[in-house]
């Protein structure tokens, strides 16, 4: 590993100290936004509840298509004997211990 000078280990922190500087600056913004937007006196939080629900459901099924697609392909190149079938049953399992 390479030994950094001085001088570069403190402009790598400045730049670390930047970047952590406008995050914080962009949440403060976003707090105040919130802030400033008032209460919501229509907001039902059962309906935002199943809407956050329907969004989860899409993400998830999204993730389990794309681990689908993964396993397809690992099965088609003779990266492994197991079907597909049989590496998530065997997952499935693992997860339910």
């Amino acid at each position: 590993m390479k030994t950094k000078s001085t001088n570069e280990m403190i402009r790598a922190d400045l730049r670390l100290l930047k970047i952590e500087e406008s995050r914080i600056a962009a949440l403060k913004s976003s707090i105040q936004e919130g802030i400033d937007s008032g209460i919501a006196h229509d907001f039902d939080p059962d309906d935002h509840l199943e809407l956050l629900k329907s969004k989860q459901g899409l993400k998830e099924r999204y993730y389990l298509n794309n681990i689908s697609s993964k396993l397809e392909r690992a099965e088609n190149s003779g990266f492994t004997n197991d079907s597909k079938e049989q590496i998530l049953s065997e997952s499935n399992s693992l997860l339910d211990e």
